[in-house]
């Protein structure tokens, strides 16, 4: 069963740039990554992203705006045999209720983070650096 990551929080809360920090730093701890940008025009910062390191896959998906996006996102996932997934989910009650249905047990959780207010950059890089912390300990312990 997969592991998951998830920061929740509203529209512009910050959760697309804290997993995009993510995304550009696990670049570098990677044997082998693969990143797609989505929406071109109106959905432009959102990618979704799998990295190989250590033997583990870990997958990262910034947009979770809908109920349909959350469920792309779960393919994407199953799809690349992601052994981590890292995802972003709006507190709205649709958007809450998709993301449950992904989290079958509290077993699978490593970290679920609450973004409730704007985010500035430097509450993003710390945000980024404590999931990062999260996976290399779930990979490397």
């Amino acid at each position: 069963m997969a592991k998951i990551i998830c920061l929740k929080g509203k529209q512009d809360s910050g959760k697309t740039t804290t997993l995009n920090i993510l995304i550009d730093a696990l670049q570098s701890f990677s044997d082998k990554y693969c990143i797609e940008k989505l929406w071109n025009g109106v959905r432009e910062k959102d990618r979704r992203a799998y990295f190989d390191i250590n033997g583990a896959r870990i997958g990262i998906c910034t947009a979770g705006d809908d109920c349909e996006i959350i469920e792309e996102n779960k393919d994407f996932f199953e799809n690349n045999k992601c052994t981590i997934w890292i995802l972003a989910v709006r507190t709205e009650p649709q958007c809450e209720n998709a993301y449950k249905n992904l989290v079958l047990t509290e077993n699978n959780k490593i970290f679920e983070g609450k973004m409730d207010k704007r985010t500035n950059l430097n509450e993003c890089n710390s945000k980024a650096i404590e999931i990062l912390k999260k996976i290399l300990e779930e990979i490397y312990l």
